[in-house]
């Protein structure tokens, strides 16, 4: 996690292996998500409420579990080429899902929920649909390729 010579040692010699890569995946993709997710809770951005909390937490929560479930979709540590597939993939869902997203965001817009609930169900649906989406076309693309 530390020892970037070792990191650039092993890179030197080839790709990482699947089961170190999603290591280093695993925890980039924690940080990130902290970071967005947490950031906007930290002052002066204002009062934070327990529903702010909540949806934060359970953002990561679902990203790091969609990140996994792409990963055993893959195969898991058997599962090759993880990286060339997980990337190119999530451009192409998360594009389609903002297309997507646009008449439901004019239809929330226009029709404004009234509860804050339904805005944090409507988020974690989003999320775990998309990262579910990812995981079947990975899925498909290492069945394919083990045939």
């Amino acid at each position: 996690c530390w020892n970037i010579r070792q990191l650039k040692r092993d890179l030197v010699a080839g790709p990482l292996p699947n089961r170190e890569f999603i290591r280093y995946l695993f925890w980039l993709t924690f940080v990130t998500l902290l970071g967005i997710e947490g950031v906007p809770l930290l002052p002066p951005e204002g009062p934070v409420t327990g529903l702010d909390v909540i949806t934060a937490l359970l953002s990561i929560f679902f990203g790091m579990l969609g990140l996994i479930w792409a990963y055993r979709a893959n195969g898991g540590d058997n599962g090759r080429e993880f990286a060339a597939r997980y990337f190119p993939i999530c451009w192409v869902i998360a594009f389609r899902f903002v297309v997507f997203s646009v008449p439901l965001i004019i239809g929330i817009v226009v029709l404004p929920p009234t509860s804050e609930w339904i805005y944090v169900t409507i988020l974690q649906l989003w999320i775990i649909a998309m990262y579910w989406r990812i995981a079947v076309h990975i899925g498909d693309i290492a069945r394919e390729g083990a045939e």
